[in-house]
């Protein structure tokens, strides 16, 4: 990852702190995932360079691949683009914990806990 640009009192670097941004998020999330940048490419159907330079902040995804790259990965458009959650994503988290086995949920809590202290 390239190094987070610093945001003077104009808009390009507005802009380019945006890009970087976003694509940190993107890779954090498909490293999280496991995925290479050729196998994200490959489901949303682009080049692995358009992954490239979207997460090295060099270039803004197409809004259509965005959704798509947001879908693969599990998160909402939101979260890709501001890195909060949304009210959308919380309900997403909320049915899945629904479908947990009461002793998974309690680990879960201690996972979340810790994970929260940090």
């Amino acid at each position: 990852m390239p190094e987070k640009p610093q945001t003077p009192d104009h808009e390009e670097w507005t802009q380019k702190e945006f890009l970087y941004d976003l694509g940190k998020r993107i890779h954090d999330l498909r490293k999280g995932a496991g995925m290479t940048q050729q196998e994200l490419a490959d489901r949303i159907g682009v080049s692995f360079q358009c992954i490239s330079y979207a997460e090295r902040g060099e270039r803004e995804p197409k809004s259509t691949n965005l959704l798509k790259i947001a879908n693969v990965l599990h998160v909402s458009t939101d979260y890709l683009l501001t890195g909060k959650l949304s009210v959308g994503d919380y309900v997403v988290i909320s049915d899945k914990i629904k479908k947990v086995k009461l002793d998974h949920l309690q680990i879960m809590v201690k996972l979340i806990d810790r994970l929260a202290e940090k």
